[in-house]
């Protein structure tokens, strides 16, 4: 009768350590990447994006004269869902003096604790979002040729 306690306490014990082991991070897709050539110059296209970034009510987190920008959609909770966000990278580079490649690189992220680790946004797995990155790369086409005709686009719908 003890032996079969003793058995019964060690795969008990066995199974508690098993659970409690860390895993490595889930394998992330990259990222899609949507691209275009505007007709602008790099510093024509840098401030039209600025503008419109800051017009959209973006959260800005990174804004590098060099052709780099990081921003965020406002976090979104649904119920008892941790928060959730999409990371946009908007890439600028020149590729003549008279034209520019816009790049955008979409990530959803949401805010997570797991074991043994700070709390923290992390990338989903499966969370790509290019109808997003293509919306955003077709909104700076827009904005930054409106710029520089000298119009103003019209009121954001």
């Amino acid at each position: 009768m003890r032996s079969h306690f003793l058995r019964f306490a060690a795969v008990v014990l066995f199974l508690a350590a098993l659970a409690g082991c860390k895993t490595g991070p889930t394998p992330v897709a990259p990222p899609p990447v949507v691209s275009a050539v505007v007709s602008q110059p790099f510093d024509k296209t840098w401030e039209g994006t600025r503008d419109l970034l800051l017009q959209q009510g973006l959260q800005i987190y990174t804004r590098d004269r060099r052709g780099l920008f990081v921003v965020y959609t406002p976090t979104k909770r649904v119920m008892l869902i941790s928060p959730r966000r999409t990371k946009l990278t908007i890439a600028l580079e020149p590729v003549t003096p008279q034209t520019t490649r816009v790049s955008v690189e979409t990530i959803k992220q949401h805010y997570r604790v797991t074991l043994l680790t700070y709390p923290d946004w992390r990338d989903e797995p499966k969370g790509t979002e290019p109808a997003k990155g293509q919306a955003l790369l077709d909104a700076i086409i827009a904005h930054t040729s409106a710029k520089i005709e000298g119009t103003s686009p019209g009121p954001k719908s």
